[in-house]
């Protein structure tokens, strides 16, 4: 009896508990949206626009009904929030934040061409700083895989040039530089971008990464001890990136042709003695290898 007393309480409590203000509707929304309950929220942020329309946090809650989609793969209804974002919220953050994600679905969408007239309209309305980098970097993106990589030059050329406070920044320095080291006459501005890149602050992969290209461009070109060094750094720096362990063979070739074969030797010692290297029969012939013509190199024909 205590129970179904206490169950018939609870009931009748919620039943006369008073109705949330708008403000309160938009906290629970958000709350939901954060921790990724994307259905639930759309609910709640459609509560509070049918209650609220004007509300201060309209713009925002049109924006995360439109990103809430996105997250649950329904492109439809994404798009539609997210364009119905730019026409009742024109000129504001929200706005050209939307028309960047509709950018991106668009080209998800296979409608590229119209991703990047609408990336172009972003840039040309010049959002603060941090937008303006994002649309000139998915712009660039967007250039380069529909074949146009003089224009892709000139966008990531204007992002690193006037946008080097943004975190942007130096994931357009370095596909700069890769765009540069394939261009003729690009070299001196491909190794100035990968060191930009390789310098930058707070984001160790891409560092990593730069070093790596910048070793590989090196090697590429047969300049081998600025190659070597390129490398040398990605592994005393980033000694467990990724990029790491597979810079281990052209640096030790690097070394060798360079004429550095003791120190070439030396690294394929220590990289036969590696249990992956051990277990993978075809790795180490390579490695054999290389350690034969450094044997040679240094005159130790016994032992080559």
């Amino acid at each position: 009896r205590r129970a179904i007393a206490a169950l018939l309480v609870s009931m009748v409590g919620a039943m006369v508990a008073p109705a949330m203000t708008p403000d309160e509707q938009m906290s629970l929304a958000d709350g939901l949206y954060t921790r990724a309950m994307y259905d639930m929220a759309v609910r709640e942020y459609l509560v509070l626009l049918e209650k609220a329309p004007d509300h201060p946090a309209a713009a925002s809650a049109y924006f995360c009904i439109a990103d809430s989609y996105r997250a649950m793969s329904n492109r439809v209804a994404a798009l539609r929030y997210f364009a119905e974002t730019e026409k009742r919220f024109p000129g504001s953050l929200f706005c050209y934040r939307a028309a960047v994600k509709r950018a991106e679905l668009l080209d998800e969408e296979q409608k590229t061409g119209e991703a990047i007239a609408l990336l172009r309209e972003v840039v040309a309305a010049k959002p603060p700083a941090e937008l303006t980098a994002a649309a000139l970097y998915k712009l660039g993106g967007l250039l380069v895989k529909t074949g146009q990589p003089d224009e892709a030059r000139t966008v990531y050329g204007r992002l690193v040039a006037e946008f080097s406070a943004t975190p942007f920044h130096p994931y357009a320095a370095l596909t700069l530089a890769g765009l540069h080291a394939t261009a003729p006459g690009g070299a001196a501005r491909a190794i100035e971008l990968f060191q930009v890149a390789a310098a930058a602050r707070g984001v160790p992969r891409i560092n990593a990464e730069a070093w790596f290209q910048l070793g590989d461009y090196y090697y590429r070109e047969k300049q081998y001890p600025k190659s070597a060094e390129a490398f040398g750094k990605l592994s005393s720096l980033f000694p467990d990136d990724q990029r790491t362990s597979e810079a281990r063979l052209p640096w030790a070739w690097s070394l060798l042709y360079a004429g550095m074969a003791a120190d070439a030797l030396k690294h394929a010692d220590a990289v036969l003695a590696l249990p992956v290297t051990a277990g993978n029969p075809v790795l180490q012939e390579e490695w054999l290898y290389l350690t034969a013509n450094c044997q040679r190199q240094i005159i130790d024909h016994v032992g080559a």
